[in-house]
């Protein structure tokens, strides 16, 4: 599809200010890219003898369709180049960063917030704190319960809020963003297992392909900062080392577990006497509970080597046009047979089909791009 152009008639963005300005016919090429958890962003170059070149503008919109399965969405336009009186090249990221601008006040309660889902935070407390007209929704499939400080005792822009920082929504709840236009989700899961399988020397035989173990862990064990009485200092326990049960690490190598946060929130619990050695045992038997909790899970995060692959073969785009973001595929890799997630993917809005895919571990972060 064609660009359509788009620009708010209010400073309040919503999906009633938006009026179309006309489509972009004479668009050379229009390439919208999203990142699992990460960056949603459009790059597209026009001809300057288009009928929207002379109107177009920063914090206009542009609407192309992003992926096979979702409608066309909006994307502000925020950077425009005149490339040799011919071009125009446009930058512009997805709508939802206008959602991220907004700030957070408090409930005005200093303490901990009760625990609550994802949704019922949003719900009870962060849809009244918002400072200016907003018009996004959200929503959470995710059951966990926790409590939650940041936006509810500590201000924070909603883009603070839904980074991967630290006490953020996604670094307390986990789980897979997805944006449609005005709707934000933050899902348990938001892709599906699609049962593709790729094979090195078939169709990924030219594919670029990094595998790495750099995070692959044999033992865990856990710490945690504890308060002296005697010497009236803090100080680090650790506890027992633990094998991770099956990690595919053929040399020794020990994960770290610091529950440092969690002993701040009760130091009278985590306080010890070094003459006396009490709470000592105590403390470092829960030390050896986190660990032993957390073991499998790790095992099972670290425990195969990471695969990162970059598909651009036009052939096998097209027999994966199916699968989208946070899909997991099959992967035989060289006699490594690994699962992997498509975690960054490259689409035509002109020609709607990927142009590139990329399956394996993130490189960057959502904080990286909050503020941008």
């Amino acid at each position: 599809m064609y660009p359509l152009l788009y620009h708010s008639t209010s400073t309040v963005v919503s999906p009633y200010s938006l009026k179309c300005l006309g489509r972009m016919t004479l668009c050379k090429s229009c390439k919208v890219t999203e990142e699992r958890n990460g960056d949603y962003t459009l790059t597209a170059n026009i001809s300057v003898n288009d009928s929207c070149a002379q109107i177009i503008k920063t914090q206009y919109f542009m609407k192309v369709k992003p992926n096979p399965f979702h409608e066309p969405q909006y994307f502000e336009i925020y950077d425009i180049t005149y490339i040799n009186y011919e071009t125009i090249k446009i930058k512009a990221k997805h709508i939802k960063h206008n959602f991220y601008n907004n700030v957070v006040s408090t409930v005005g309660d200093f303490g901990d917030s009760i625990a609550n889902t994802p949704l019922e935070f949003w719900e009870n407390f962060i849809e009244e704190y918002i400072l200016l007209e907003n018009h996004f929704t959200f929503y959470s499939d995710i059951s966990t319960t926790a409590e939650m400080k940041l936006g509810y005792s500590i201000p924070c822009t909603i883009g603070d809020l839904m980074s991967d920082n630290k006490e953020s929504l996604l670094d307390t709840y986990g789980g897979e963003y997805e944006y449609n236009n005005f709707n934000v989700r933050l899902l348990k899961k938001r892709g599906k297992d699609s049962g593709y399988r790729l094979r090195w020397g078939q169709n990924i035989s030219s594919c670029e392909q990094t595998i790495t173990s750099k995070d692959i862990a044999s033992h865990i064990v856990a710490v945690a900062k504890v308060f002296d009485e005697l010497s009236g200092k803090s100080y680090y326990l650790t506890g027992n080392v633990f094998p991770l049960t099956s990690s595919s690490s053929k040399l020794q190598k020990l994960y770290l577990l610091d529950i440092s946060d969690e002993t701040s929130k009760n130091p009278d619990y985590w306080t010890i006497n070094s003459k006396t050695g009490e709470n000592i045992d105590l403390i470092i038997g829960q030390l050896n509970v986190r660990a032993t909790a957390q073991r499998q899970i790790i095992a099972e995060s670290n425990g195969k080597p990471k695969t990162n692959i970059k598909i651009n073969i036009r052939e096998e785009l097209d027999n994966m046009k199916y699968i989208g973001l946070c899909d997991t595929v099959n992967v035989d890799a060289n006699g490594e047979f690994l699962t992997a997630k498509i975690i960054k993917t490259e689409y035509d809005a002109l020609l709607e089909r990927w142009e590139k895919l990329e399956l394996g571990t993130p490189k960057s972060r959502l904080s990286d791009y909050i503020i941008k």
